[in-house]
């Protein structure tokens, strides 16, 4: 569920809350931007924060838990929204090769005065938030960093910058609050991550440094369907297309998965034999030609990450995940080129990758997103489920 959620079309209720909570969810997962929060260093928007009371209220009562992402990276502005005051102590004036570019982001994360310990920006705020809610029950984890992008855009090579800094966070985070559930992820949301990395941030002697600690993915198989362009290859109307295209660029950058052992057959360059790091701005392997040969790919790269997070002596959550999709969709409010085809046909591959994913039964998932473009499950506008119907049913989903 992203931040829209004060005001505005996209504004969530009780009603929505009660509504996701009758097709069988049992969380949510908040996303705030740090910008919003923390609008000068130390002074936090209360109003705002009243806000996020009230969502997390609604859940309660609606017997939803809470999972709360405070720095959720990602935006088409400057600073990925992280907070201009953040992003000039990281990158004072002059040292930016490219201002705001999401490259750049990690600098701030990890900028430290080394002459007060205290000021640490993105800790400090990770630290502020976990102490408003870590009594609060219904807040049940917090993910420390949504998609996270390494400096130099090597993130196989650097998987330790980022395990590293996670790990020396959830030291400090657990004085604050010794229990809450941490959740950390590798670069490009774990695409892409050397396990070995983050089992040498997080295991000690065979075991696990700290209890509740949890590894998230995020998994999309870039495989199927229409560039856009205004010419639909979509000849039987399923909303995967059904001729295999060229891949461009846009379809592979950041797509499909890249984990310990595994290339995904969609567009994401390979560097050659397994284990080999990959080169994420090459685009060299055809795409899926099937809806089926990509979920089947995209099963086998959950189960890659899931050797990644038991490998470092943590659960898997598959935070988000599906089979990409181009196609011309109107959903009541949204009308254009989405680049994750139907909703109904995204959920019904993720009901059936989640079956065939060893130990399915342990690991968690959510879905993203509830309700924009053409990720949203959730007409705001109409109050319905873009007509999803049984295809919250398991047995609707065949095939």
């Amino acid at each position: 569920m992203r931040t829209d959620f004060t005001s505005g079309p996209d504004a969530v209720n009780s009603d929505v809350l009660d509504d996701i909570k009758s097709q069988g969810f049992n969380a949510i997962r908040v996303t705030l931007h740090w910008d919003d929060v923390e609008t000068a260093q130390g002074s936090y928007d209360e109003a705002f924060l009243n806000d996020v009371d009230d969502l997390i209220g609604w859940a309660d009562t609606a017997g939803l838990d809470v999972i709360i992402d405070p720095i959720h990276l990602g935006g088409t502005g400057t600073h990925f929204w992280i907070p201009q005051w953040a992003w000039d102590k990281a990158w004072p004036q002059g040292t930016q090769a490219a201002d705001g570019h999401p490259d750049d982001s990690t600098e701030v994360l990890m900028w430290q005065d080394p002459n007060n310990n205290d000021e640490a920006l993105a800790l400090t705020y990770l630290k502020f938030i976990l102490n408003r809610y870590k009594d609060n029950k219904a807040v049940v984890a917090m993910e420390l960093v949504n998609e996270p992008h390494p400096t130099d855009g090597n993130a196989w090579a650097n998987t330790d910058v980022i395990a590293d800094l996670q790990a020396d966070w959830v030291a400090e985070l657990r004085n604050t609050d010794p229990d809450k559930i941490l959740i950390v992820t590798g670069y490009f949301g774990g695409n892409l991550a050397d396990g070995s990395k983050f089992a040498d941030a997080f295991m000690n002697n065979g075991n696990p440094k700290w209890d509740n600690v949890v590894f998230t993915a995020h998994s999309y198989y870039s495989g199927i369907g229409d560039p856009p362009g205004g010419t639909d290859y979509d000849s039987n109307d399923d909303g995967y297309g059904d001729l295999t295209l060229t891949p461009t660029w846009r379809r592979g950058s950041k797509q499909g998965t890249r984990v310990e052992g595994y290339s995904s057959r969609g567009c994401y360059g390979i560097a050659g034999n397994v284990g080999e790091a990959p080169d994420p701005y090459v685009c060299s392997t055809p795409s899926s030609a099937t809806r089926s040969e990509a979920v089947a790919n995209l099963v086998e790269g959950l189960e890659a990450q899931d050797d990644v997070a038991q490998g470092a002596g943590m659960p898997l959550f598959i935070g988000e995940f599906g089979v990409h999709s181009y196609r011309y969709v109107s959903t009541g409010d949204y009308t254009g080129w989405a680049g994750w085809g139907n909703a109904d046909m995204m959920l019904c591959d993720q009901i059936k990758a989640l079956r065939q994913v060893n130990g399915s039964d342990e690991v968690s998932f959510s879905v993203w997103d509830l309700q924009t473009g053409g990720f949203g499950l959730y007409n705001m506008a109409t109050n319905n489920w873009n007509n999803l119907g049984d295809q919250f049913a398991d047995s609707a989903c065949t095939g």
